[in-house]
Protein backbone atom coordinates (compact mmCIF):
# COMPACT_ATOMS: atom_id res chain seq x y z
CA UNK A 1 0.00 0.00 0.00
CA UNK A 2 1.37 3.51 -1.09
CA UNK A 3 0.10 5.18 2.65
CA UNK A 4 2.06 2.44 4.20
CA UNK A 5 5.36 3.05 1.61
CA UNK A 6 5.24 7.02 2.26
CA UNK A 7 4.54 6.48 6.18
CA UNK A 8 7.58 4.39 5.91
CA UNK A 9 9.98 6.49 3.84
CA UNK A 10 8.90 9.42 6.44
CA UNK A 11 10.32 7.81 9.30
CA UNK A 12 13.44 6.64 7.09
CA UNK A 13 13.86 10.66 6.10
CA UNK A 14 12.96 12.07 9.01
CA UNK A 15 10.19 13.52 6.75
CA UNK A 16 6.90 15.52 8.17
CA UNK A 17 4.11 13.46 7.99
CA UNK A 18 2.19 16.64 5.90
CA UNK A 19 4.98 16.02 3.08
CA UNK A 20 4.78 12.19 2.82
CA UNK A 21 1.40 12.53 2.58
CA UNK A 22 1.25 14.96 -0.16
CA UNK A 23 4.02 12.44 -1.90
CA UNK A 24 1.59 9.38 -1.05
CA UNK A 25 -1.65 11.08 -2.99
CA UNK A 26 0.65 12.14 -6.17
CA UNK A 27 2.15 8.30 -6.62
CA UNK A 28 -1.64 7.35 -6.22
CA UNK A 29 -2.63 9.87 -9.06
CA UNK A 30 0.28 8.20 -11.30
CA UNK A 31 2.65 10.99 -11.14
CA UNK A 32 6.40 9.54 -11.20
CA UNK A 33 5.49 6.11 -11.93
CA UNK A 34 7.52 4.54 -14.39
CA UNK A 35 5.77 3.95 -17.97
CA UNK A 36 4.08 0.51 -18.01
CA UNK A 37 4.44 -0.31 -14.56
CA UNK A 38 1.86 -1.65 -12.37
CA UNK A 39 -0.16 1.14 -10.51
CA UNK A 40 0.73 0.10 -6.37
CA UNK A 41 -2.73 -0.06 -4.89
CA UNK A 42 -3.78 2.77 -3.29
CA UNK A 43 -7.00 1.75 -1.05
CA UNK A 44 -6.85 3.73 1.74
CA UNK A 45 -5.19 6.84 3.61
CA UNK A 46 -4.02 5.51 6.48
CA UNK A 47 -0.96 3.80 7.19
CA UNK A 48 -0.89 0.45 8.97
CA UNK A 49 2.14 1.05 11.68
CA UNK A 50 1.55 -2.73 12.98
CA UNK A 51 0.42 -5.72 12.42
CA UNK A 52 1.72 -8.89 14.49
CA UNK A 53 0.63 -12.29 16.71
CA UNK A 54 0.26 -11.46 20.27
CA UNK A 55 1.48 -13.78 22.70
CA UNK A 56 -0.86 -15.06 25.33
CA UNK A 57 0.17 -13.70 28.44
CA UNK A 58 -1.50 -16.60 30.42
CA UNK A 59 0.84 -19.31 29.02
CA UNK A 60 3.80 -20.43 31.38
CA UNK A 61 5.40 -21.55 28.16
CA UNK A 62 5.10 -18.26 26.14
CA UNK A 63 4.44 -20.14 22.68
CA UNK A 64 0.22 -19.90 22.56
CA UNK A 65 -1.14 -16.48 20.66
CA UNK A 66 -4.19 -14.64 20.96
CA UNK A 67 -6.77 -15.27 18.62
CA UNK A 68 -6.91 -12.53 15.95
CA UNK A 69 -3.76 -10.26 15.06
CA UNK A 70 -3.16 -6.96 16.76
CA UNK A 71 -3.23 -4.16 14.46
CA UNK A 72 -1.95 -0.89 14.67
CA UNK A 73 -3.34 2.59 12.76
CA UNK A 74 -1.74 5.73 11.80
CA UNK A 75 -3.53 8.49 14.39
CA UNK A 76 -4.60 5.74 16.61
CA UNK A 77 -4.08 5.02 20.17
CA UNK A 78 -1.79 2.25 20.74
CA UNK A 79 -3.87 1.45 24.18
CA UNK A 80 -7.34 1.42 21.90
CA UNK A 81 -5.66 -1.23 19.67
CA UNK A 82 -4.93 -3.07 22.21
CA UNK A 83 -8.22 -3.03 24.11
CA UNK A 84 -10.16 -3.68 20.55
CA UNK A 85 -7.76 -6.84 20.14
CA UNK A 86 -8.52 -8.14 23.61
CA UNK A 87 -12.39 -7.26 22.88
CA UNK A 88 -12.99 -9.31 19.77
CA UNK A 89 -11.50 -12.22 20.98
CA UNK A 90 -13.94 -11.83 23.64
CA UNK A 91 -11.12 -12.08 26.31
CA UNK A 92 -11.83 -9.29 28.43
CA UNK A 93 -13.48 -11.67 30.84
CA UNK A 94 -10.18 -13.85 31.42
CA UNK A 95 -7.76 -11.30 31.11
CA UNK A 96 -7.36 -8.14 33.37
CA UNK A 97 -7.09 -5.73 30.78
CA UNK A 98 -6.06 -2.65 32.99
CA UNK A 99 -2.80 -4.17 33.44
CA UNK A 100 -2.69 -6.19 30.41
CA UNK A 101 -3.24 -3.50 27.62
CA UNK A 102 -0.76 -0.94 29.47
CA UNK A 103 2.25 -3.78 29.29
CA UNK A 104 1.88 -4.77 26.14
CA UNK A 105 2.29 -0.91 24.77
CA UNK A 106 4.91 -0.71 26.91
CA UNK A 107 6.29 -3.38 25.33
CA UNK A 108 5.54 -2.20 21.87
CA UNK A 109 7.09 1.31 22.21
CA UNK A 110 10.15 -0.56 23.40
CA UNK A 111 9.89 -3.12 20.65
CA UNK A 112 9.97 -0.41 17.88
CA UNK A 113 11.95 2.06 19.15
CA UNK A 114 10.90 5.42 16.89
CA UNK A 115 8.83 7.92 19.18
CA UNK A 116 7.55 9.06 15.82
CA UNK A 117 5.70 5.64 15.55
CA UNK A 118 3.46 5.41 18.67
CA UNK A 119 1.32 8.27 20.28
CA UNK A 120 3.53 7.64 23.56
CA UNK A 121 4.74 11.02 24.45
CA UNK A 122 7.71 11.56 26.98
CA UNK A 123 7.36 7.72 27.90
CA UNK A 124 10.16 6.84 29.62
CA UNK A 125 11.10 3.65 27.22
CA UNK A 126 11.82 5.53 24.28
CA UNK A 127 14.59 8.00 25.99
CA UNK A 128 17.11 5.74 24.28
CA UNK A 129 15.57 6.86 20.97
CA UNK A 130 15.39 10.51 21.33
CA UNK A 131 17.46 13.42 19.94
CA UNK A 132 21.01 13.30 21.43
CA UNK A 133 21.57 15.63 23.62
CA UNK A 134 25.36 15.66 23.96
CA UNK A 135 28.27 13.77 22.90
CA UNK A 136 31.70 13.67 25.60
CA UNK A 137 34.75 11.85 24.98
CA UNK A 138 36.20 9.64 27.68
CA UNK A 139 39.80 10.23 27.41
CA UNK A 140 42.08 8.42 30.15
CA UNK A 141 44.78 10.26 29.63
CA UNK A 142 48.51 8.40 28.79
CA UNK A 143 48.70 5.11 26.76
CA UNK A 144 44.88 4.49 26.82
CA UNK A 145 43.68 7.96 25.35
CA UNK A 146 40.15 8.32 24.37
CA UNK A 147 38.11 5.31 24.58
CA UNK A 148 35.01 5.95 23.47
CA UNK A 149 32.45 8.97 23.35
CA UNK A 150 29.57 9.17 26.14
CA UNK A 151 26.20 9.62 24.66
CA UNK A 152 23.20 11.34 26.49
CA UNK A 153 19.86 11.65 24.99
CA UNK A 154 17.30 14.24 26.11
CA UNK A 155 15.41 13.29 29.37
CA UNK A 156 17.90 10.59 30.01
CA UNK A 157 19.33 10.30 33.37
CA UNK A 158 22.85 10.92 33.36
CA UNK A 159 23.64 8.25 36.04
CA UNK A 160 22.27 5.64 33.31
CA UNK A 161 24.06 6.16 30.04
CA UNK A 162 27.03 6.65 32.50
CA UNK A 163 26.68 3.36 33.97
CA UNK A 164 25.43 1.67 30.35
CA UNK A 165 28.76 3.20 28.89
CA UNK A 166 31.20 1.71 31.76
CA UNK A 167 29.51 -2.18 30.74
CA UNK A 168 31.05 -1.93 27.36
CA UNK A 169 34.31 -0.07 28.73
CA UNK A 170 35.55 -1.83 31.86
CA UNK A 171 38.58 0.76 32.44
CA UNK A 172 35.39 2.87 33.60
CA UNK A 173 35.68 1.90 37.35
CA UNK A 174 33.06 2.59 39.89
CA UNK A 175 35.31 5.82 41.75
CA UNK A 176 34.98 6.81 37.94
CA UNK A 177 31.40 6.69 37.00
CA UNK A 178 30.99 8.85 40.22
CA UNK A 179 34.04 11.20 38.54
CA UNK A 180 31.87 11.16 35.48
CA UNK A 181 28.45 12.11 37.27
CA UNK A 182 29.89 14.95 39.02
CA UNK A 183 31.60 16.78 35.68
CA UNK A 184 27.95 16.20 33.61
CA UNK A 185 25.96 17.31 36.41
CA UNK A 186 28.25 20.29 37.29
CA UNK A 187 26.70 24.08 36.29
CA UNK A 188 27.39 22.94 32.50
CA UNK A 189 24.35 20.88 32.59
CA UNK A 190 21.53 22.93 32.69
CA UNK A 191 22.60 23.72 28.53
CA UNK A 192 21.02 20.22 27.99
CA UNK A 193 18.08 18.16 28.03
CA UNK A 194 19.35 15.39 30.29
CA UNK A 195 18.39 14.56 33.58
CA UNK A 196 20.46 14.72 36.98
CA UNK A 197 17.68 13.76 39.31
CA UNK A 198 19.42 10.91 40.70
CA UNK A 199 22.96 9.58 42.00
CA UNK A 200 22.35 6.03 41.38
CA UNK A 201 21.74 3.91 37.53
CA UNK A 202 18.56 2.09 36.84
CA UNK A 203 20.16 -1.20 36.34
CA UNK A 204 16.80 -3.30 35.35
CA UNK A 205 13.21 -2.73 35.07
CA UNK A 206 10.53 -5.32 34.44
CA UNK A 207 7.50 -5.16 33.21
CA UNK A 208 4.58 -6.27 35.21
CA UNK A 209 5.56 -9.73 37.02
CA UNK A 210 3.43 -12.92 37.07
CA UNK A 211 3.45 -15.11 40.42
CA UNK A 212 3.32 -18.76 40.09
CA UNK A 213 -0.43 -19.05 40.13
CA UNK A 214 -0.31 -16.34 37.52
CA UNK A 215 -1.25 -13.16 39.92
CA UNK A 216 -0.06 -10.03 38.64
CA UNK A 217 1.73 -7.80 41.28
CA UNK A 218 -0.06 -4.93 42.02
CA UNK A 219 0.54 -1.65 44.56
CA UNK A 220 -2.33 0.08 45.05
CA UNK A 221 -4.24 -1.27 42.35
CA UNK A 222 -1.36 -0.79 39.74
CA UNK A 223 0.64 -3.29 38.08
CA UNK A 224 4.48 -3.09 40.43
CA UNK A 225 7.69 -3.30 38.15
CA UNK A 226 10.64 -4.61 40.01
CA UNK A 227 13.46 -2.50 39.60
CA UNK A 228 17.25 -2.86 40.51
CA UNK A 229 20.09 -0.50 41.57
CA UNK A 230 23.29 0.31 40.30
CA UNK A 231 25.11 -1.54 43.40
CA UNK A 232 22.16 -3.77 44.31
CA UNK A 233 22.80 -7.52 44.21
CA UNK A 234 19.57 -8.33 42.29
CA UNK A 235 18.25 -11.35 44.98
CA UNK A 236 17.75 -9.16 47.22
CA UNK A 237 16.18 -6.17 45.01
CA UNK A 238 13.86 -9.72 43.80
CA UNK A 239 13.17 -10.83 47.11
CA UNK A 240 12.23 -6.91 48.71
CA UNK A 241 9.90 -6.35 46.10
CA UNK A 242 7.85 -10.03 46.27
CA UNK A 243 8.03 -8.84 50.20
CA UNK A 244 6.31 -5.69 49.29
CA UNK A 245 3.81 -7.17 46.95
CA UNK A 246 2.78 -9.85 48.90
CA UNK A 247 4.71 -12.75 46.83
CA UNK A 248 5.98 -15.87 48.25
CA UNK A 249 9.34 -17.18 48.75
CA UNK A 250 8.71 -19.80 45.70
CA UNK A 251 7.68 -16.77 43.37
CA UNK A 252 10.75 -14.86 44.31
CA UNK A 253 12.92 -18.00 43.52
CA UNK A 254 11.27 -18.48 40.22
CA UNK A 255 12.15 -14.96 39.44
CA UNK A 256 15.76 -14.23 40.63
CA UNK A 257 16.40 -17.11 38.35
CA UNK A 258 14.26 -15.48 35.52
CA UNK A 259 15.88 -12.13 35.94
CA UNK A 260 19.58 -13.97 36.40
CA UNK A 261 19.12 -15.61 33.03
CA UNK A 262 19.28 -19.14 34.59
CA UNK A 263 16.32 -20.02 32.26
CA UNK A 264 14.25 -17.82 29.59
CA UNK A 265 13.04 -14.75 31.27
CA UNK A 266 9.18 -14.43 30.73
CA UNK A 267 8.37 -10.65 32.06
CA UNK A 268 9.62 -8.53 29.05
CA UNK A 269 12.31 -7.06 30.96
CA UNK A 270 13.75 -3.80 29.70
CA UNK A 271 17.78 -5.66 30.15
CA UNK A 272 18.08 -9.13 30.36
CA UNK A 273 19.55 -11.05 31.35
CA UNK A 274 21.40 -9.13 34.24
CA UNK A 275 25.65 -10.07 34.32
CA UNK A 276 25.77 -8.80 37.96
CA UNK A 277 24.15 -11.19 39.91
CA UNK A 278 26.98 -12.74 42.18
CA UNK A 279 24.07 -15.50 44.55
CA UNK A 280 20.45 -16.70 43.26
CA UNK A 281 19.61 -16.48 47.35
CA UNK A 282 18.80 -13.42 49.12
CA UNK A 283 20.27 -11.99 52.44
CA UNK A 284 18.76 -12.70 55.57
CA UNK A 285 20.75 -10.88 58.07
CA UNK A 286 24.18 -9.17 58.10
CA UNK A 287 26.03 -10.63 61.58
CA UNK A 288 28.75 -8.48 62.61
CA UNK A 289 31.74 -10.85 64.01
CA UNK A 290 33.64 -9.91 65.94
CA UNK A 291 37.15 -12.15 67.51
CA UNK A 292 40.26 -11.93 69.85
CA UNK A 293 42.27 -10.19 67.38
CA UNK A 294 42.65 -6.59 68.46
CA UNK A 295 45.39 -4.88 70.14
CA UNK A 296 46.52 -7.51 73.04
CA UNK A 297 44.43 -10.06 72.31
CA UNK A 298 41.40 -7.86 73.16
CA UNK A 299 37.81 -8.56 70.69
CA UNK A 300 38.05 -6.55 67.77
CA UNK A 301 36.04 -6.43 64.73
CA UNK A 302 36.71 -9.02 62.45
CA UNK A 303 33.91 -8.23 59.45
CA UNK A 304 29.88 -9.10 58.52
CA UNK A 305 29.10 -11.99 57.84
CA UNK A 306 25.60 -11.97 55.19
CA UNK A 307 23.51 -14.99 56.58
CA UNK A 308 22.06 -16.54 53.02
CA UNK A 309 18.75 -18.41 52.72
CA UNK A 310 19.23 -21.70 51.78
CA UNK A 311 22.85 -21.63 52.56
CA UNK A 312 24.58 -24.00 55.82
CA UNK A 313 25.38 -21.94 58.51
CA UNK A 314 29.14 -24.24 58.82
CA UNK A 315 29.66 -23.55 55.21
CA UNK A 316 28.67 -19.75 55.65
CA UNK A 317 30.94 -19.39 58.37
CA UNK A 318 34.20 -21.57 56.86
CA UNK A 319 34.00 -19.47 53.86
CA UNK A 320 34.39 -15.94 55.82
CA UNK A 321 36.97 -17.28 57.90
CA UNK A 322 38.97 -18.41 54.72
CA UNK A 323 38.19 -15.24 52.89
CA UNK A 324 40.34 -13.85 55.51
CA UNK A 325 43.12 -15.82 55.77
CA UNK A 326 42.26 -17.85 58.84
CA UNK A 327 40.59 -21.46 58.37
CA UNK A 328 39.00 -22.22 61.51
CA UNK A 329 39.56 -19.13 63.53
CA UNK A 330 36.88 -19.34 66.63
CA UNK A 331 35.05 -15.84 65.84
Amino acid sequence: EVADAAYAFGLLKGAPRRGTRQLQEAVCRGQGLVKGALRPPCTRRSALILDRDVLDPRDENMTQKLPGRLEVWEGQSPLDAVGGLVRAANLHTTIDVEWFAPALVDALCTDLAHPELFACGEHELLGHHKRIARVVPINLGGDKGVIGDLILHDYEEAADAIYNFSQSHEEVTAFGRRQLLQNLCGKDAKKYQYKCSRQQALVFKSAPVLSVNGTVALLDATPALLQVWEGEEPADAVKAFCDLVGFSDDDAKRLIREVCGEYPVKLLPRRSPLQNCQRLSWVLEVMPVRGPFGPGGRMAHVGDLPIIEGEEGHDLAWAFAAERGCEGCPF
